[in-house]
């Protein structure tokens, strides 16, 4: 048996995994080189192994560039796009400020460009948006999604190769195969013009000022 892109907890045995701290981190640093200093995390399961290391590459990206890990800034969703958009409405709705969001997948990530643009946000002018997987498609979204890519084939060509080691007999001690991940910088990123925040008061300021216009015209 050879586990892929995660262990199982309690069983000795082979292992092709994916170096999730790192893609995360680098990620991450990313944002802080851009100038982002808000940037809030949406995680997947964290009962998940590689939820638990994207979180510990975010923390530790912040940590390095002397931020604050702030909790109300991380938020767990499941992997799939409905808590990518639900977890970013709920957000930005609560005026917290911030100026980027990385999703720990791709999914997620969507979510979050459909809830940014029904508030009227614009990527990655008022908030800039990564990823992780950079699915084949991300390169055609509007904006195109920064995304750490996993080298899905190498994945499952390494894996392969060691099932048939084991298969034609051969004895080793269980092996933990670490592949690395690639940061695709593409156009959902971009330097903090102002905090979400902001633009969102600024956009139901813009809404108030036309609806006491209209009620003006009316008397």
């Amino acid at each position: 048996m050879v586990c892929l892109d995660r262990p199982v907890s309690g069983v000795e045995t082979d292992a092709v995994l994916l170096d999730n701290v790192r893609g995360s981190r680098e990620c991450v640093r990313h944002l802080i080189q851009m100038g982002h200093r808000r940037i809030a995390l949406i995680t997947g399961q964290l009962q998940a192994e590689i939820s638990r290391e994207r979180l510990k590459g975010y923390e530790e990206a912040l940590r390095e560039a002397d931020i604050k890990v702030d909790p109300t800034l991380v938020m767990e969703g499941d992997f799939r796009e409905e808590s990518g958009y639900r977890l970013t409405r709920q957000l930005l709705q609560k005026r917290i400020p911030v100026t980027a969001i990385f999703a720990c997948n791709d999914l997620m990530a969507f979510g979050v460009l459909q809830a940014a643009r029904e508030l009227n946000l614009r990527c990655p002018e008022d908030l800039s948006i990564a990823g992780f997987d950079s699915l084949e498609f991300t390169k055609f979204t509007d904006p195109s999604l920064t995304s750490v890519y996993q080298p899905g084939y190498q994945l499952g060509a390494t894996a392969a190769r060691l099932l048939l080691q084991r298969v034609d007999g051969m004895r080793f001690a269980p092996k933990k195969l670490l592949l690395p991940t690639e940061l695709k910088k593409r156009n959902s990123v971009g330097p903090p013009h102002t905090t979400v925040a902001t633009s969102t008061e600024r956009t139901l300021k813009a809404r108030e000022r036309s609806l006491r216009l209209r009620r003006k015209n009316r008397a």
